[in-house]
């Protein structure tokens, strides 16, 4: 795929379509404006945070992606975006997608990986002071970014869906494919919502797994998980404080955990206009 037409700077909307195939390749969107149709397509990479730069210097999680949107109104559809370089300690985060602009949709895709699959920026407050000698401005925006996942399955193991975006996985499926934790949410107390999974499925790849649900990665962070489907079971406790003082994890329906929050009726009234007017979809 030609990376020049997608760092533009012109507002025109662009589409682009992708023939069945593999691209072995990194891909960044700055531009506005865009959708990329797949067809059976693989856009795939094998970066990983242990992984050294020019400088000797190891890449770090936010370095790693294997595809990251910088720009607004961006659209995937119907492909596969994986990082593929496996899990272990010696190879550490490596993220597939990475989203750092605002009204992104991903419908009908597969975002594959193991730990840190999916980013949603935008970042907590101490790293956009920590990384702003390796990232650009751009990259380290402290604006609201709002993300739709439909129709989309999201594979990984620990801390796979994570970040400070405000997003909405609706009717999607999420895979665990190792022990970890699924959402690391990082939201600070000033957003009212940050993930939100409806008529979602988990499924664990084998039920010997160890999963739980969400942990913490800062105070606050915040998922609400309405008409979920488990196809799991839990070995512990389904979330985990991360040694942090302050969860916002909610269920409807509820699932008894020391960390657990009850949606109430009012409540779910008022998520379900936020989605509307922020996500322009109407719930079932």
């Amino acid at each position: 795929m030609n990376q020049a037409i997608l760092n533009s700077d012109l507002e025109d909307s662009l589409l682009v379509i992708l023939e069945k195939g593999i691209y072995e390749q990194r891909l960044q969107i700055t531009r506005d404006n865009v959708t990329i149709e797949g067809n059976d397509s693989l856009i795939t990479s094998s970066i990983y945070a242990t992984m050294l730069d020019d400088k000797n210097e190891p890449l770090t999680t936010f370095r790693t992606e294997t595809l990251l949107i910088l720009g607004s109104n961006i659209t995937l559809s119907n492909l596969t975006i994986q990082n593929a370089s496996g899990f272990s300690k010696e190879i550490g985060q490596a993220v597939a997608l990475a989203i750092l602009g605002d009204n992104a949709r991903v419908i009908n895709c597969t975002l594959s990986a193991f730990q840190d699959t999916l980013f949603l920026g935008p970042f907590p407050k101490d790293l956009q002071e920590r990384y702003k000698n390796m990232l650009g401005a751009k990259w380290l925006r402290n604006i609201d970014f709002y993300s739709t996942f439909e129709n989309t399955t999201i594979i990984g193991n620990v801390d796979f869906i994570f970040g400070s975006g405000i997003a909405l996985f609706y009717e999607c499926n999420i895979i665990c494919n190792g022990n970890g934790y699924i959402f690391a949410p990082s939201h600070d107390l000033t957003k009212p919502y940050g993930f939100i999974t409806y008529k979602t499925t988990i499924t664990s790849r084998d039920n010997n797994f160890n999963v739980i649900l969400a942990r913490p990665w800062r105070d606050y962070g915040s998922i609400f998980l309405i008409d979920t489907t488990y196809n799991l079971t839990f070995k512990k406790e389904i979330f985990d404080s991360w040694n942090n003082k302050e969860t916002r994890f909610y269920l409807d329906p509820y699932l008894d955990s020391p960390l657990s929050k009850k949606i109430t009726s009012s409540e779910l009234d008022e998520i379900k206009e936020f989605i509307l007017k922020h996500f322009q979809l109407k719930l079932k």
